[in-house]
């Protein structure tokens, strides 16, 4: 017999208890990272922490976040779509539409994997009574799913409603590359024409790593970039808040954020997070102006695979965002579905035909590297 409880604040669960489970690998569920997210962004998030026990102690542990789901952003991604009658009538419902809803995961590490059970503790059977208890929990109307829960999960009843999501793009590095020259080889001449293209015209831009004790007065700078990135994206739930840089580069020397300068001027900045031998690269901040013109963003996908490389990294996340730019590089799509629950499925009869309409853009996968 299982019991749940739920937690709203992470210094509420009994000490030590969340982390029994979790090994190095779990890094994004670890105390630390949990509890950096959950400082910086109170009053975007409301984190949930669900101990699952049974009569000899914690069998498992699963991560949400409840936050709003609001109708300026998912008005702006509904009308990205194709115009015609129906989308317009369904783009005024979503003027409508302020929802809070429950994440069971970290809206900013969408595919990690946000619960972790002992062997044989998380059934198929036992999963709507979970399902059941945290939605109660999180006061909200919806369950988003992520599609990392597709095998635990039966997900095919009239609770759950399957959704297209953006897809996560992933850059594979070659075992075979032992520098960046070894990826200019692979790629095919219209692609190196557009590196050695780049490289012209941002020859003035200098990367330099934005060191501990510079993040503070670099703050303000940082988060004004990255809200330009923000505003311009399609599809947003939750603000990244940049002054959590600070805190998780203490916590961890695999984190680097790097500016790039024109002169003195900070035109845009990049982060990435290694945890083993992954590579996440999801927040950026640039000048849309500057990035224009030399190319800016262009540059930062470069630099990563460089790093990657260079670090020894096989697989690099570059997030939801741009996925047909992001090919040009090498990147793939991965993991495009995901799942709405509502316990009772009425919530869901009657928004059917307008979540049929929450649909990525159309975009063509790009293939730079050579075939055979």
């Amino acid at each position: 017999m299982l019991s749940y409880r739920s937690f709203h604040q992470f210094k509420n669960i009994p000490k030590g208890v969340w982390s029994q489970l979790l090994q190095k690998e779990d890094y994004f569920l670890s105390e630390e990272f949990l509890v950096t997210v959950e400082k910086h962004h109170q009053g975007e998030i409301g984190p949930i922490y669900t101990l699952v026990e049974d009569e000899k102690g914690v069998v498992g542990i699963i991560y949400a976040q409840v936050f709003d789901f609001k109708n300026k952003k998912l008005n702006n991604y509904i009308e990205s779509q194709k115009f015609n009658l129906i989308t317009r009538l369904k783009s005024q419902m979503g003027r409508l539409l302020n929802l809070k809803v429950a994440f069971l995961g970290d809206v900013f590490m969408s595919n990690e994997p946000a619960f972790k059970f002992k062997k044989g503790h998380f059934t198929i059977e036992q999963t709507e009574e979970i399902l059941s208890h945290i939605q109660k929990f999180s006061g909200t109307k919806f369950l988003l799913i992520p599609e990392f829960y597709k095998d635990a999960i039966d997900c095919k009843n009239a609770k759950f409603k399957q959704i297209s999501v953006e897809p996560d793009m992933y850059f594979e590095v070659s075992k075979d590359w032992k520098d960046f020259d070894d990826y200019l080889t692979a790629i095919r001449s219209k692609y190196k024409k557009r590196y050695h293209s780049n490289q012209k015209i941002s020859k003035s831009i200098v990367k330099k790593i934005i060191e501990p004790i510079e993040l503070l007065s670099k703050a303000p700078a940082l988060k004004a970039l990255f809200a330009e990135v923000y505003e311009n994206s399609n599809f947003n739930s939750v603000k990244f808040n940049t002054d959590m840089f600070l805190e998780l580069i203490d916590l961890n020397k695999n984190i680097c954020i790097h500016g790039y300068y024109n002169g003195n001027d900070l035109l845009g900045f990049s982060s990435v997070f290694k945890v083993n031998r992954i590579l996440y690269a999801h927040f950026v901040g640039f000048s849309y102006e500057k990035n224009h013109k030399y190319g800016l963003y262009s540059k930062m996908l470069y630099d990563h695979i460089r790093y990657a490389i260079d670090h020894d990294v096989e697989l690099m996340k570059l997030g939801r965002t741009a996925c047909e730019f992001k090919s040009n590089f090498g990147a793939k799509p991965h993991l495009e579905k995901g799942y709405i629950y509502d316990k009772t499925g009425r919530y869901l009869y009657f928004l059917g035909p307008f979540l049929e309409l929450l649909k990525p853009k159309a975009w063509i996968q790009r293939k730079p590297f050579k075939e055979g």
